[in-house]
């Protein structure tokens, strides 16, 4: 958790990576709108390692392994070190969400993982907690937000049985459920700038930790409250479950994509996407299809009034053109100020 700027998206890396280092793998799905951070695995050491997930409807140039969202499985995700994911790859904003809502419900539907010594783990980045939140209420797969983060914190909670760690960020504490938050294995802190400090975290602003930090080797000339406040982007602190507390520094990761680039096109993607295919309307919307059929009775009924035919009248000739037989109340239904809403439909009110 940090504000914006505080390295947090870097932090996420070096997690990932110390995962990889242990034998496990990783899923790097859930990226910034407008940054294409989750790209620099194709810059790093495992870029040959590296498969990007893509719309279904992808027909672009992309010069590394990919994988369709409709062939995505946590199996296939273990062919690879790291399988990841971007904007770039969906045609909109919907195919995009509800991508990672199906990513995020093949993985927290994982079952018969075994736990043993030494067997890899998959970590699951996801770099803005919201996007795991909105992806399942775009994909239909929760039905409100508090849905949606129940899901979240069930995923966390079965994370020893699953094999499926998360990693997440989120630049304010209070965007993550509690429940996620307090069954946590660890809560790193990149600053948190001028947010109000939540008070689950009131015990580590004590004074026993400002000692410390003063005969740190990391110590420079702010208080421990300043420092929390506004710590290098280098830096960290780490809470674990015991209420244990660490500091220190992350090393630089040299191929870590900096702001500013355009990383899709800096490794040769070339975004194109099949032609959308026309939405087929029901048979009984179709010309000729039984609400069409209504519509021009409709019509009909409106003309022959318009000619002064009484009600009977109307009747007897719909019968005879159609060789359908109608009730009494049938040509007042369709009249002006009726209750039908047939020009509604046509898209042509009367």
């Amino acid at each position: 958790m940090g504000d914006v700027d505080t390295g947090k998206g870097v932090t996420v890396f070096a997690i990932c990576t110390n995962i990889l280092a242990e034998g496990g793998f990783v899923i790097d799905t859930f990226g910034s709108d407008t940054d294409s951070e989750t790209l620099s695995w194709f810059k790093s050491p495992y870029k040959d390692r590296t498969a990007a997930i893509v719309s279904d409807e992808w027909k672009g140039v992309i010069p590394f392994n990919c994988l369709k969202v409709s062939d995505f499985s946590v199996a296939r995700a273990k062919e690879f070190d790291v399988v990841v994911t971007d904007k770039v790859f969906f045609r909109d904003e919907v195919d995009h969400y509800a991508s990672l809502g199906r990513i995020f419900k093949v993985c927290s539907a994982r079952r018969g993982y075994k736990q043993e010594p030494g067997k890899p783990i998959m970590a699951l980045a996801v770099r803005e907690a919201r996007k795991v939140i909105r992806s399942q209420i775009t994909a239909n797969m929760s039905k409100d937000e508090q849905a949606a983060q129940w899901a979240f914190v069930d995923l966390n909670a079965q994370r020893a049985h699953s094999g499926i760690t998360p990693v997440v960020d989120s630049q304010r504490w209070m965007d993550v459920h509690v429940t996620y938050r307090d069954l946590a294995s660890y809560k790193v802190l990149k600053g948190f700038g001028p947010q109000v400090s939540p008070d689950e975290l009131d015990w580590v602003w004590h004074p026993r930790f400002k000692s410390k930090w003063m005969r740190s080797p990391y110590r420079t000339r702010q208080f421990w409250e300043s420092f929390l406040r506004s710590m290098p982007v280098d830096m960290f602190v780490s809470l674990d479950r015991a209420n244990g507390v660490c500091f220190g520094a992350i090393g630089d990761i040299s191929w870590v994509k900096f702001k500013g680039y355009d990383l899709a096109r800096m490794l040769g993607i070339e975004p194109d996407f099949e032609a959308a295919k026309p939405k087929t309307l029901p048979a009984k919307d179709q010309p000729g299809g039984k609400k069409f059929q209504t519509i021009a009775l409709h019509r009909r009924v409106r003309e022959l009034a318009g000619q002064g035919m009484t009600d009977i009248q109307i009747i007897a000739q719909i019968e005879k053109e159609t060789g359908i037989k109608r009730t009494k109340g049938f040509p007042a239904y369709h009249r002006i100020g009726g209750g039908c809403n047939c020009e509604e439909y046509s898209g042509n009110s009367a």
